[in-house]
């Protein structure tokens, strides 16, 4: 999680920065939280983002096959024949 790593570091910094040169601290424990939160939902969300668009490659890439196999060869026997269209005449 290089985003949530950086953002906590990034905050503890500044307030340890400001807390030794004896300022008050900016913000609040609760915010601290709040941002933590935020930045591991967006973790998160990135990650599932990815996952979601491997599968989404992996869905293409299977289509993709699919119709160059079709392409020119026709769709593989299953062995099953098919009766003959009626073409409107009646067979007498």
């Amino acid at each position: 999680m290089p985003y949530t790593k950086g953002l906590a570091e990034r905050a503890l910094n500044e307030n340890l920065d400001r807390l030794g040169e004896g300022k008050p601290d900016p913000l609040n424990y609760n915010i601290h939280v709040a941002m933590a939160q935020m930045a591991m939902m967006l973790e998160e969300m990135l990650a599932r983002q990815e996952s979601q668009d491997e599968r989404l490659a992996m869905i293409e890439r299977g289509l993709s096959n699919l119709r160059r196999r079709s392409q020119g060869r026709g769709l593989p026997s299953s062995g099953v024949t098919l009766p003959p269209k009626a073409n409107g005449a009646a067979a007498n």
